[in-house]
């Protein structure tokens, strides 16, 4: 079985090759309102950061969490949804700022933890695609993702924009004149990123069965992302696991030449992610490595040099979607028609 639809005209394609124009754009305007919203958030003092959200939101939100509490010391939380809307829980949220994390905002199971946790004493903000959404009424503070219109289910470019805007007001918090100047200066390096040759992983990946998606800090979000992906777009069973977790038992189910694609972009998590390549490639001929040495990997994929450490992973995120569209087509499939998904899920 092959797909009839061209990668160069898949609209997932199109839409995540125009997020370098929609950064530039984004990071141009609205200034004053992630100012503002830094500012409320440095007032409020808070001890702790919340994450609500699903899917490529929930990958996302693994991004934003990790990077506030290296950046600025808080205590990184994902709530699960069902904490409040099954298991009805009254929770203390007085010393929390809560970032719910969504492209549509439309979602039940979100907005109703952020409706408990304002009551219950939290600073909550809506990091959101639509502005005008419910989920956004729901909020203290609204900040757009402002990715645009996004037609293709899968999600592309506002993935990239979410983990851009939530650096951004990461850098505003800490008032970080430095970091902020390489945030705005990411959109030509997006571009290159999906100019990245990653043909070298299509055959063995387009004949897996379940392979392993490794990441560790921040880059453990770009493993969850691609994993979701390779599920929904590629039809293939994928999992995201962190370089430290998999040697907990999971590796068990690698064999001799089962594919692995390890994520090691150059930010604090390298040395670690070196050593489980190292490791994971004395148990696997298809070791593919992104964005690190060659040592242990049977294949090596190079990434554009990041303006910081810390956005080397969304380079690598970005680097990944041409590709992630010719996997799904070599494996008979649509990028731009996922089985059993449509563009917005709202559950309960």
């Amino acid at each position: 079985m092959t797909s009839n639809v061209p990668v160069s005209q898949s609209q997932m394609v199109r839409e995540a090759l125009s997020v370098s124009d929609v950064a530039a754009t984004a990071l141009g305007r609205n200034a004053a309102l992630f100012a503002e919203a830094a500012e409320r958030i440095r007032r409020f003092d808070p001890l702790m950061l919340v994450t609500v959200a699903r899917g490529s939101s929930d990958n996302a939100s693994e991004y934003i969490s990790r990077l506030a509490a290296a950046r600025l010391g808080l205590l990184p939380a994902s709530l699960p949804p069902a904490v409040v809307t099954v298991d009805g829980a009254a929770l203390r949220a007085d010393r929390a700022v809560v970032i719910a994390v969504s492209q549509s905002g439309r979602s039940p199971d979100l907005i109703a933890p952020v409706e408990a946790l304002r009551k219950a004493g939290a600073l909550t903000i809506a990091l959101v695609n639509h502005t005008d959404s419910p989920l956004a009424a729901a909020s203290d503070i609204v900040l757009p993702v402002d990715a645009g219109e996004e037609k293709a289910v899968a999600a592309t470019k506002s993935f990239i924009m979410t983990l851009i805007q939530g650096a951004r007001l990461i850098a505003e918090i800490g008032k970080d004149t430095a970091f902020a100047g390489a945030i705005s200066a990411l959109p030509p390096l997006l571009d290159a990123a999906m100019k990245t040759d990653w043909s070298a992983a299509l055959g063995p990946l387009a004949a897996a069965r379940s392979p392993f998606v490794v990441g560790r800090g921040l880059g453990y979000a770009i493993a969850r992302e691609t994993a979701l992906k390779f599920k929904e777009v590629c039809g293939l069973h994928a999992e995201g696991i962190s370089g430290a977790e998999i040697m907990h038992g999971p590796k068990a189910l690698i064999g001799p030449t089962d594919p692995v694609l390890a994520f090691a972009p150059a930010d604090n998590s390298r040395k670690v992610m070196e050593a489980a390549i190292r490791d994971l490639g004395a148990l696997t001929s298809g070791l593919i490595a992104v964005g690190a040495p060659t040592k242990g990997a049977a294949t090596a994929i190079s990434l554009p040099a990041a303006p910081a450490p810390e956005l080397a992973t969304i380079l690598a995120g970005a680097s990944s979607y041409p590709f992630i569209a010719d996997l799904a087509i070599a494996r008979g499939l649509s990028p731009d028609e996922p089985r059993n998904l449509k563009k917005v899920t709202e559950t309960l």
